[in-house]
């Protein structure tokens, strides 16, 4: 799929590059003594109406993704 999401588009959410210790990031540290050595993990699910946006044109598709043309 070339990096695009179902609906045919990058949409630029991916995780940034860092260059430091991911444990740092993955792991829950002494902020929240509870879950301590645990780590978070947060869902979403998208439903998608591929039939009516098959429908849309191409530069409503783009505004509605917030691309200027």
């Amino acid at each position: 799929m070339d990096g695009k999401a179902i609906i045919g588009y990058v949409d630029g959410m991916e995780n940034p590059a860092v260059d430091e210790n991911l444990y740092l990031f993955a792991v829950i540290g002494e902020e929240d003594p509870d879950f301590k050595g645990g780590s978070y993990v947060f869902i979403q699910k998208y439903i998608h109406d591929m039939v009516a946006w098959n429908t849309l044109s191409v530069m409503l598709i783009l505004s509605v993704r917030g691309i200027k043309c």
